[in-house]
């Protein structure tokens, strides 16, 4: 290998191959260790170059095509490209022959259009092997997103011209690639044509989700969480509105606990009660949706609906807040709880397994 294959050595210290150096321009804006993470998955996980080589362009998929180690492969492409830029311009000008101009600004409109086009695909691209790095799909892994899924996915991508919608696009494929299947068309065709209100409707109500639901409680019930909830059911995140809901726990210490993720509302009740809370269970799509947001309030929501029960409910005894404290198989433990509100001195020992 000449010594110009390499790159400098505090930009990727690892050796790169002829075949591999074409996903350096993939890594443009990379740098340090978060760089030669994402090289090393692109080069050695069949499924992560498979998926971003269809993404970026079937030139970069070295992993399923046996290139020469000389640059004929590079003279080819070029070749070809330059033929068909060739026999497209002769088409239309044939077409075109008492107009030429019309051919310069179908060309124009071309080149943009699709340099536009591949700018969002390298976004997402970006965005995707950032999220991998971080959070890396299982090295035995044998299988990734399916011929189906990558032909639905690209042209949905290349249209997220905003920063946002990249990243949005970005965790389904990563997602995908992690574990296919993961995502439907229709999640795919509900994210291109998401805007920002209802982007920012979608990400409050994220606080609210507990498992595959989201939960209000009548006081927090306003007019404006009314009409989210109303606007989330017209787009498909939920399958009905506002609806009843039971949820007790007689048999650990009268104790009921309800999971919010990162933390739980803790009721303690009179004994053979319930308590009533309103939800609105999610679709599928809606459960998908919900897995590319984070919350970012959850711990002061839970409060407000803990302290909302206790006034909603007579059998609440006392109403606390726990947060996570371990996640094992399945099994999750809370922990670290207070007190918001009390009708007598009851302590709030940890809590069971959820």
């Amino acid at each position: 290998m000449s010594e110009d294959s390499n790159p400098p050595s505090d930009s990727l210290p690892v050796p790169v191959e002829p075949a591999q150096s074409r996903w350096l321009t993939v890594l443009s804006g990379f740098a340090g260790e978060v760089k030669e993470a994402a090289f090393r998955l692109l080069t050695s996980n069949k499924q992560v170059s498979n998926a971003i080589g269809k993404l970026v362009g079937s030139g970069a998929n070295y992993a399923t095509v046996r290139i020469d180690r000389s640059t004929r492969p590079i003279q080819d492409s070029i070749e070809a490209k330059s033929a068909f830029h060739n026999a497209l311009v002769k088409a239309a000008t044939e077409k075109a022959i008492n107009d030429p101009a019309i051919v310069d600004r179908m060309v124009d409109r071309l080149v943009t259009e699709e340099l536009g086009k591949q700018e969002n695909r390298e976004g997402v691209a970006k965005d995707t092997l950032l999220e991998l790095v971080a959070d890396p799909p299982a090295s035995d892994q044998t299988a990734g997103p399916s011929a189906d899924f990558l032909n639905y996915f690209t042209p949905h991508a290349e249209k997220a011209s905003s920063e946002e919608m990249r990243n949005l696009f970005a965790r389904i494929l990563a997602g995908e690639i992690r574990k296919p299947g993961s995502f439907s068309p229709r999640t795919m065709q509900f994210m291109a044509l998401m805007d920002q209100e209802l982007a920012t409707q979608i990400n409050r109500a994220r606080n609210w989700l507990s498992g595959d639901k989201l939960l209000l409680s009548k006081a927090q019930q306003k007019d404006s969480d009314l009409l989210l909830i109303h606007d989330l059911n017209v787009n498909g995140i939920l399958s009905t509105g506002l609806i009843t809901y039971y949820e007790g726990n007689t048999s650990i210490h009268n104790r009921c606990l309800i999971d919010f993720g990162s933390h739980a509302a803790v009721f303690d009740i009179k004994p053979n009660t319930k308590i009533t809370v309103q939800m609105a269970p999610l679709t599928t799509v809606g459960k998908q949706v919900m897995t590319l947001t984070a919350a970012t309030s959850v711990a002061q929501y839970v409060e407000e609906f803990a302290i909302s029960i206790f006034d909603d409910n007579a059998s609440v005894i006392n109403a606390g807040v726990m947060r996570l404290i371990s996640e094992e198989n399945g099994s999750r433990s809370f922990g670290g709880g207070h007190i918001i509100k009390r009708r007598d001195m009851q302590a709030l020992p940890n809590s069971p397994k959820a």
